[in-house]
């Protein structure tokens, strides 16, 4: 099973995810369906950027639900990525098969209540505005304990 460090994270009272750990989810989720697929992550950001041109195209700003970012890998390389509201993660979601999208919005249900229930207070006004999304600056209750050791109890169910 593959190990997910949880980027969850709350931004002016709103959950995000990164695009990293959304990729991450959907390919564990269509492998526990039985579908070894792999999305890459480099093809989920082209999924991404498509959807936000289709958007632009029709007059529509969808930039909010899917900010741009940069995450660091394992070798401390900064790579993009985008942070995502969960409207953003719905959006994505529907390219997905019934199962893979139900797994996905109910694992980030369960984290979205415990982050919820477990964080402090987050400053509002002036002094957010202009903050990175992904940065560690807003937040960050450690919710470590929240890994990847709950994705079976949500594939089993």
């Amino acid at each position: 099973m593959m190990q997910m460090e949880n980027k969850l994270q709350i931004i002016n009272n709103e959950v995000r995810m990164t695009s990293k750990e959304l990729c991450e989810l959907i390919n564990q989720f269509r492998h526990a369906e039985g579908n070894d697929t792999v999305k890459e992550h480099k093809t989920l950001m082209r999924d991404i950027r498509t959807e936000l041109e289709t958007l632009e195209k029709a007059g529509v700003d969808g930039g909010y639900n899917f900010v741009p970012s940069t995450y660091t890998n394992s070798q401390n390389k900064n790579h993009p990525c985008y942070s995502i509201t969960k409207a953003g993660a719905i959006q994505i979601l529907t390219k997905e098969s019934a199962v893979v999208r139900f797994k996905v919005m109910e694992y980030i249900n369960q984290l979205e209540q415990e982050l919820m229930a477990h964080s402090l207070p987050v400053p509002e006004g002036p002094q957010l505005i202009g903050q990175d999304p992904c940065s560690n600056y807003l937040i960050r209750k450690n919710i470590n304990q929240l890994d990847t050791a709950d994705i079976p109890r949500f594939v089993n169910q």
